[in-house]
């Protein structure tokens, strides 16, 4: 075994030494499985019947990974699917930071923060506000990686089926949404000559307080006006032409109707909105009619709903949700290639959770340890998280030590 995996198999052996895994709702009707140190073969198809028996496992064996079904079986231990007798799955949503944008030019602990907004207004917004779902029945884990996981155990789900599930995730992504639908409409007269009326279709937000995806929209469009309050024009005119650029000037001609999308038309806009100070009777009022034109009315709006929905398609992992057979970490257990803790939160506790942080264990936290660093880099996790680290031989403490192993950035003697 290469020195690095013995360090963190002989670290991972004290942690499990004194501390004991979360024992999972229905554990008895649960598969569980392990990625071991020992050639990283994944061990599976195994069931407890006892909490002390799993208790037990995680000391004697030391997994690198631990895992247990989302699904409960009749025979939880069957060498083939389908041997184990199907009864049911938590509806599980995964948010990790691969899904949110930019977050290849973050660092871990800026992932970290992006990925816990966007997994509070998945909570927030969509699983209690829309859904009914009760806080206390939404069990929230931090995966010890990049990312939290949502489960929710109620008997109304626990029966859905794979495409029942896509449902639910194609709604929260806003898939199949017609940007006419999330508005509201009203005929107002612009024209009359002797008997000839002229009628148009007036669009405004609706109230904030809508239900759905109409009163996400009005709220997201105020939030993201409030933080472009800020930018100056310059800023906000290369934002927008980039989001243009990015779309496809085609595209964004044929969604919105507007031909003019050069540096002109966007600092028209920003005067419109920023310097005339039109921007508040969006926010306050739901007015889109404050624009000189239609076409630059609805530039806008396309422009504006692409980034709200950017900042909201990112909510949940598709496949981990519609998949009713999938394994997810073990609370209580370690991450493999972290070393932090994958940890239960409830609702309240998460506003002011900080993994990098919070979810190292004490154990790792009483001596350091000398490794080799094979490039600069900026230090992920710890009090000290961001911090400019250097190549070469350096003295860290545990935790930070496993967690550069497991990524393969350090190595020991």
């Amino acid at each position: 075994m290469e020195p690095e995996l013995e360090f963190m198999r002989r670290s991972f052996a004290r942690y499990y030494d004194s501390n004991s895994v979360d024992i999972p709702y229905r554990f008895g009707r649960r598969e569980f499985g392990f990625i071991m140190f020992e050639g990283g073969f994944f061990k599976r198809h195994m069931a407890f019947e006892k909490s002390g028996q799993l208790q037990n496992f995680m000391r004697t064996a030391i997994p690198r990974h631990a895992y247990y079904s989302t699904a409960y079986y009749r025979r939880p231990n069957g060498a083939k699917m389908a041997d184990k007798g199907w009864m049911g799955a938590d509806l599980i949503f995964d948010l990790d930071a691969d899904h949110i944008a930019g977050a290849d030019r973050m660092t871990y602990p800026e992932m970290l923060a992006a990925v816990k907004k966007q997994f509070i207004k998945l909570v927030d917004d969509f699983l209690n506000l829309d859904f009914g779902f009760d806080y206390k029945d939404i069990k929230i884990v931090f995966s010890g990686g990049r990312g939290y996981h949502a489960h929710i155990s109620d008997e109304r789900v626990i029966r859905l089926q794979s495409h029942e599930r896509r449902e639910i995730v194609d709604y929260i992504t806003g898939i199949g949404l017609e940007t006419d639908r999330l508005l509201e409409k009203d005929a107002a007269e612009v024209a009359k000559y002797k008997e000839h009326r002229k009628i148009i279709d007036v669009y405004h937000l609706a109230p904030k307080d809508a239900g759905g995806w109409k009163g996400k929209v009005s709220r997201g469009i105020g939030e993201l006006l409030l933080e472009m309050r800020d930018m100056g024009e310059k800023e906000w005119v290369s934002m927008m032409r980039g989001e243009v650029e990015e779309i496809g000037r085609e595209r964004v001609a044929r969604m919105s109707g507007a031909k003019n999308m050069g540096k002109g038309t966007f600092e028209s806009l920003y005067r419109e909105l920023f310097t005339n100070g039109k921007y508040t009777r969006i926010i306050e009022e739901g007015n889109l009619n404050i624009f000189r034109s239609e076409k630059q009315k609805n530039l806008f709006l396309f422009l504006m709903l692409r980034m709200l929905k950017l900042s909201l398609e990112g909510e949940t992992d598709e496949p981990v949700t519609s998949d009713i057979k999938r394994l997810i970490r073990l609370p209580g257990s370690l991450h493999g290639k972290s070393a932090l803790r994958v940890i239960k939160l409830d609702r309240e506790r998460l506003n002011d959770f900080n993994p990098i942080v919070d979810a190292i264990p004490d154990v790792f936290r009483e001596r350091e340890v000398k490794i080799t660093l094979k490039n600069d880099i900026v230090q992920p996790v710890g009090e000290e998280a961001g911090k400019k680290l250097y190549a070469g031989e350096i003295s860290v403490p545990v935790y930070l030590a496993l967690f550069l192993m497991g990524r393969r950035v350090a190595s020991i003697e």
